[in-house]
């Protein structure tokens, strides 16, 4: 019923910018987009500031994956306002908007930043190296909401950075939503929840490469943790969150 009455309201209102609300035919105009700034990064679970947001060496061993690196923050209220309407909202056309700011964020990374280079001129994250998995919606939840928000973001990066995205990882069956539980209750409600659909294709496209977990919304870290676990198995080099916002 929300996607039908958000297409009548596309039909019959000219499309205005979220941000300035002025009538420009986008969702989100240059100079907003232009406005949307990254956040500084840290460990997500001790908050200690760093340039990668990786695990601080005091946290890393409580996580099967290497660190976090989050754009922005979600109580930024123009980014708040973007996920809802993504989101909630059902306005799939934000998501191209999302993925830029995240394939940006991610760029500055991958190019920028000294930590992240191997060698002196050889990027950390590379089409050869490295695959892009979206955390996965359950099938209810997909019909709900007509599409997968993170591999929109995901689909995005892929297209733009040349890095391969898997669809081969499934939610199989339903959880709690994670925004609405505690901190205790959201490391017990994701177990056993992600599987392959495809494991001979799961070792193929992990074995040795740096694993790439794309998320919109991360708070705990639990669900790229319970990811992180199914990934493991399959001999990933490294495995690491991207996250569009924490909150």
């Amino acid at each position: 019923m929300k996607r039908i009455i958000n297409f009548l309201i596309n039909s019959l209102f000219p499309r205005e910018c979220l941000l300035c609300e002025k009538e420009l035919g986008v969702y989100l105009c240059q100079k907003c987009f232009k406005s949307l700034k990254f956040k500084e990064q840290s460990c997500l679970n001790c908050g200690s500031k760093n340039e990668n947001g990786q695990f601080c060496s005091n946290c890393q061993d409580n996580f099967s994956y290497q660190g976090v690196m989050v754009a922005t923050n979600l109580n930024d209220s123009k980014i708040e306002k973007l996920i809802t309407n993504f989101k909630y909202n059902f306005v799939k056309e934000i998501g191209y908007y999302l993925g830029l700011f995240l394939f940006n964020f991610f760029k500055e990374k991958n190019e920028n930043n000294p930590i992240l280079f191997k060698r002196k001129k050889e990027k950390k994250f590379t089409k050869q190296n490295s695959l892009l998995i979206p955390v996965p919606l359950s099938s209810k939840r997909l019909r709900w909401r007509g599409f997968n928000q993170s591999e929109i973001l995901a689909q995005i990066i892929s297209e733009k950075e040349g890095i391969k995205i898997s669809k081969n990882l499934i939610k199989i069956r339903e959880s709690d939503n994670q925004a609405k539980l505690k901190l205790s209750e959201r490391k017990t409600n994701l177990n056993k929840c992600f599987s392959f659909l495809d494991e001979k294709k799961a070792q193929i496209e992990i074995k040795g490469k740096k694993i790439i977990i794309v998320d919109d919304i991360s708070t705990s870290g639990s669900t790229l943790e319970e990811i992180s676990k199914v990934i493991k198995k399959y001999q990933a080099s490294e495995i690491w969150g991207l996250v569009l916002a924490h909150g």
